[in-house]
This record gives structure tokens, sequence and C-alpha cells, in this order.
């Protein structure tokens, strides 16, 4: 790309922007691209009359390839023959080795490198202007490679997979491309991970998230790169051992919208050769109709040398989160929430083991019908620094029948109005297959945090006003609607915001001894109508070393209707504090969160960082080397005071979303 330098440096001086000198997160910018709003994760800001953006940012929307020098704090860009490198505070930049002056240097901001879009577009050949009522950036990009957006590229001819470590991750995995062809008219190959029993087409690899590739950029020859610990393939799940994997390799042009995908890789499995053997041919059976964890039996054939094994575990995990479950993952269960199987002196090759009643899955849940599981089976290294545990592969998935139940079984429990009492909650359950011994039934509404210690034995004491009675009826019972004074088993109204289980109990004849309780059911929280909207995508980021709240970087997407919305509360939770909802959340003073005002920038994207004193939720100072979960409440109000404020949670990692939301969190992270 060949530019006349002065006419260059002209250019970039024209039109400039006389703002404010300092960073100005209250000016509401916008950033358009061919006429796209680019949405980054710290919001433009202007320094010195210029607009700044995060710099991958800027140059991956551009099309350049971005390298980071974190020893000499530098940044090198490179798109159709020009480089251009940035210093952080430095006056000046070189563009094809050519020094040229800037009049703002890059910055960082709150952990963020920041560069003038001005000077990056521009010297990357690109048109730029700026609307000041508006407040909004445009660029135009331009193709001086000739070709148009129908330049053709070549996919790469080869792609092969080697296993080349024992990390049971990414790290393991090598994949290894010839460059293409045409590789001059390339900007960068995506490497992409695909497990063995997907179909896989150029439009599929087209959509694929930046989070789940890998990016390899051009350099003449042939590549080779390894993954990391955090690669994850399309699906978005981390890359594994025991799991078949193919790879393919995306060729983006230069030019907007060329694409070409190689053939797939042989498929490859990858393995812990530095581990002790493992027990395969997992298989789980279901047994039996109590609705628990006596229904499911499991069998396995035991690791082929037992030398170093000390025992094995079972683990039960729900099918929807099986493809997440690793070593490490398995290491880090409760033993409360998996079964130990001990090795015998028997020569039979196969171990087998029924459940108890008290199983629960790795999430901590007691196993019950209804629900799809996928067993692992883990052999325990008598030497973990000599040999490292092995995980077997995951069984086939299988869901628990009712059957001939001898117990109740939970079939549905929803949210079916807005009155904020008993009257929203509807179940319906399954009676047991023989209720010649039963009177009735019991329906008792317990709150989630309180739902694992909940047992026959407590169900047995609750008084009556604490729970609903059930006429048996011959048939199963449909579309049973609580009242609105029902209460919850601690004696509480049910009411709107927070987050229950339901049990039913049948109850015996002539022995309450006999009487016998359901597993609970999925958690629901009652919504309102009037729910305001949730956040969305937010994430946390540590952004300094103060060693207190000015480290936690808060962004997420505010709602697309804040018409209702007063403000937002960003609450801090130890990610040892098991328990947090909407009522809680409520319930709190402003000591405990951080609040975050609503602005009426166009930018939907928000970012905040907290503050020295700023506290979690149990009143402690914000500090290092704590793990935390973060919430954010989008907070309603009523110009007439006619409604209350009635919110309702999202939970993050489940990415479940039950109701009108407007209570988001997001996954542990942990401080350092």
């Amino acid at each position: 790309m060949k530019r006349i330098w002065t006419a260059l440096l002209a250019a970039i001086l024209l039109i400039p922007m006389t703002f404010q000198t300092q960073a100005q997160a209250a000016v509401n910018i916008s950033v358009l691209i061919d006429g796209v709003k680019l949405y980054t994760p710290q919001a433009p800001v202007m320094i010195q009359g210029r607009v700044m953006l995060p710099m991958r940012s800027i140059f991956e929307a551009l099309d350049a390839t971005v390298k980071w020098n974190q020893k000499t704090q530098t940044v090198t860009a490179v798109k159709d023959g020009t480089t251009v490198i940035l210093k952080i505070n430095s006056k000046t930049a070189t563009i094809n080795n050519q020094t040229v002056a800037l009049d703002v240097p890059a910055k960082n901001l709150k952990g963020n490198t920041m560069v003038p879009v001005r000077f990056v577009s521009e010297s990357l050949g690109q048109k730029i202007g700026w609307n000041s009522k508006t407040k909004t950036v445009t660029v135009t990009t331009t193709n001086d490679s000739g070709g148009g957006n129908n330049t053709y590229i070549v996919p790469v001819s080869y792609v092969t997979q080697k296993d080349i470590g024992n990390a049971g991750d990414g790290r393991d995995l090598q994949v290894s491309f010839s460059k293409s062809s045409t590789e001059s008219l390339i900007s960068h190959y995506r490497v992409m991970i695909v497990k063995q029993s997907k179909t896989f087409s150029q439009a599929d690899a087209t959509r694929i998230s930046s989070a789940n590739y890998t990016t390899v950029y051009p350099a003449g020859s042939d590549r080779s790169q390894v993954l990391t610990s955090s690669s994850r393939d399309i699906d978005g799940d981390l890359i594994r051992d025991n799991q078949a994997y193919k790879a393919y390799v995306l060729a983006v042009g230069k030019s907007g919208g060329t694409y070409a995908l190689s053939s797939a890789s042989p498929s490859l499995t990858l393995t812990n050769t530095n581990s002790v053997n493992g027990a395969t041919n997992v298989k789980a059976s279901d047994i039996s109709d109590n609705g628990d964890g006596r229904d499911l039996q499991v069998s396995f054939t035991r690791a082929q040398n037992e030398s170093n094994v000390t025992n094995y575990r079972v683990f039960t995990v729900k099918t929807k989160d099986a493809a997440n479950f690793n070593v490490a993952a398995a290491k880090s269960v409760s033993s409360q929430n998996y079964t130990t199987v001990n090795k015998t002196s028997s020569t039979n090759t196969t171990l087998s083991t029924t459940l108890s009643s008290s199983a629960r899955d790795t999430s901590g849940e007691l196993i019950r019908s209804g629900v799809s599981y996928t067993v692992f089976v883990l052999s325990v290294s008598s030497n973990e620094s000599a040999l490292a545990s092995n995980l077997s592969s995951g069984s086939a998935s299988i869901t628990l029948s009712t059957g001939n139940a001898t117990v109740p079984y939970i079939t549905q429990v929803s949210d079916i109005a807005d009155f904020g009492d008993g009257r929203d909650l509807r179940v319906s359950f399954n009676k047991v297959s023989n209720e010649s011994s039963i009177n009735s039934y019991r329906v008792f509404v317990v709150k989630d945090s309180n739902y694992s210690s909940f047992n026959l034995s407590k169900a047995n004491s609750i008084s009556s006003y604490n729970y609903t009675h059930v006429n048996k009826t011959g048939n199963n019972i449909n579309n049973l609607t609580l009242a609105s004074g029902a209460r919850d088993v601690d004696g509480a109204t049910i009411r709107s915001g927070v987050y229950y289980r339901v049990f039913v109990m049948a109850v015996d004849n002539n022995n309450y001894n006999n009487n016998i309780l359901s597993a609970p059911s999925n958690s629901i929280i009652l919504s309102s109508s009037y729910n305001v909207g949730a956040v969305t995508s937010l994430s946390v980021t540590d952004v300094n070393n103060y060693n207190d709240g000015r480290d936690l970087q808060v962004s997420f997407y505010r709602p697309s209707d804040q018409s209702n919305i007063s403000h937002y509360q960003v609450f801090v939770v130890k990610s040892s504090n098991s328990y947090f909802d909407l009522y809680r959340a409520n319930s709190l003073n402003s000591y405990y969160y951080t609040q975050i005002s609503k602005n009426s920038s166009s930018n939907s994207y928000m970012t905040q960082v907290l503050n020295s004193s700023s506290r979690d939720i149990d009143g402690d100072l914000i500090r290092s080397g704590v793990s935390y979960r973060v919430y954010v409440l989008s907070v309603g109000y009523s110009s007439n005071k006619q409604c209350p404020i009635r919110l309702c949670i999202h939970h993050a990692w489940e990415q479940q979303s039950e109701c009108k939301s407007c209570f988001y969190a997001v996954l542990d992270g942990h401080r350092q």
C-alpha cells in the first residue's frame, strides 16, 4: 500500500476533534465500520480531542494482524504490506519504518491498550469521518488488492493433529497445516476443533465465535500451532482427553467475506500416557423405580493394571454438562457427590455398583427420575505426582424412568400467574403405581438454599399450615395450583423472587413411618409481570493491582429497553457463598453493593471499575486471592408507585432464563 507520507500525515491531522483533553467516559461515542456498529469491551473515550479504542478491537475489525509485545509495550499491526508500530505513551509511531508524529499517543486505560482510531484507520488505508452532533466516528473500508469481495482464495491442502502432552486439555493438541497457495490474499487462518461425530461446513465455520477457534497468522511457510489450556472446540466446550476430534483450518481473505475451508484432519483422541490405566466400557442401567439413586446401576471394566490404582470414583453428571467434564473437574468434585468403588481381589474384570438413595450428581443434586445423566469413572492414582489419575470416557446417556413407581414423581413445576403468592405456582406429579396403602399426598415448597437437607424425617414434622394437602384420585395429579396463602416449609408465604424446590410425599393409611418422599423438583423462581430487562454478556476483568475494588472491572450490555429501569446494582459474592438470590439482593443496603447510574448513551455496552471502598455482600472489602462471583441487578421503578420492584434471576453458568429476567450472574472468577 503506497502513500505519500506528507499527504498521510496531513490527513491524520485533519478535522481535529476539539473536546476535552482527558479521557471522557461520559462522552457517549459510537464507531461505525461500513455502517455496522463496533462493540468493544472498553467503551470509546475521547483523549485530547481524539477518539480512542481498544487496540485489538479496531485492528481486527479492519482485518489487520496484530501483535503485542508486553516487554516493550509495543503493538505491531500488519495489513496489505503496511506495517504500523505504536508504543504506549510514545508521541511518535512508524509506518513502514517511517516515523510519524502523533498528537495523542497510545494509552493504557483500565487495563486496556487504547489507540487513536483515526490514526489507525487512515494509516491502514481506510476512510474516516466524524459527526460532532451524534458523536459518531465512521470508518469506510477500502480494498487495495483489486480483487474485490470475489477474490478467490485457496484452502490449505492438509491438516494434521498430534497428541504431544499429558495435561488433559488443549495443551496436548498440536495442529499442523500447509500454507495456502494464495497466502498473499490471506488475512489469517482459524484453527477449529470439531467433535468427530459432528458434520461441519464452510457456512458453519464462518459463524463460529472467536472464543471457539485459534487464530494463526501467515508466516510464508507451513504452520504448526499448539493450543492452550483454555482452547475450546466449536461448541464452546473445553478440549479434553478421551474425546475424538477432527481439525479444520479456515483461511480468511484480506478482502471482506472471502473464506476457504480445508478438509478435515484425521480423527484424534487425546490420551494421557503419563497416567494410571483407566476404566473402560462404562455402562449405566435403570434397574428400579424408586425415583432416586437406587435406580442407577453402574458397571465398568477395571483398569488393565491396577498396581497404581487406589480405588475408583463414579461420577453421575447431567448430560447437558458432560462435554465440560474432565479430569480437573472430577478432582474438584466433593466426596458427597460421587460414589467410591473399591478394588477387589476377584479375578472378574468387571466391577458393578448400585448407587444409594442419597447419591448425588456432580452438581450436588439428588439423582432422580426424568433427568438425563452420563456416568464417568475415575481411576484414582496412588501417587498423583508420578502418575496422574485417569478419567474414563462417559457412558451412554441414561434417563431414569418412573415405570411402576413406588414414590411420587414430580413431572412439572411452573409459574402461571403474577399474583406474587402461591397462586403463581402450579405443580404436576405422578402418583405411586399402587395406591392401596396411600391415604393422600402432601406438597412441600422448600427454599432452594435448604432443599439438599430436606428429607422424610423433616417432611413428617412439618405443620399442616406449611404444606398443601392433596387427596388421591386414582390418577396422576396434573396442574395443581397452590392457594394464595400457601407457605413454604419455613412458614414464609410463597412469593416472587425466591428460588424454590418442590417435594411430594405419599402419606400411608396407617403408619406415618411408611410415608414416602419424592425427589426434589427442578429449581423454580416466580416472576412478576412488572419485571424489567436483564443485562447480558456480563463479564469481570482484573485490570489493576491495588489489592482492592479498583482491580475489578464489570462490563455488560444494557437491556434494549431501559424505560422502566432506575439504575443498576453490582453485587460481589464470595464463591464459597453458594446461595444468592433476588430476595437477598433486595434486602441488602447500599453498603454491600455498587450502584451504577443509567445514562442516555446510545452505546449499549457499559463498563465500570469498582472503587477502593467497594465491598462484597458480607461487608468485607474486595481483595486479591479471593474467588468471587458477580451479579448485576436491574432496578425498576414506577412513576405512580403502583408496582413494587419484583425482579428475577438469570444464572449465566446454566444459560437458563425461566422468566423475564433482570438479575444476571457471571461465572466464578478467581481474583489474583
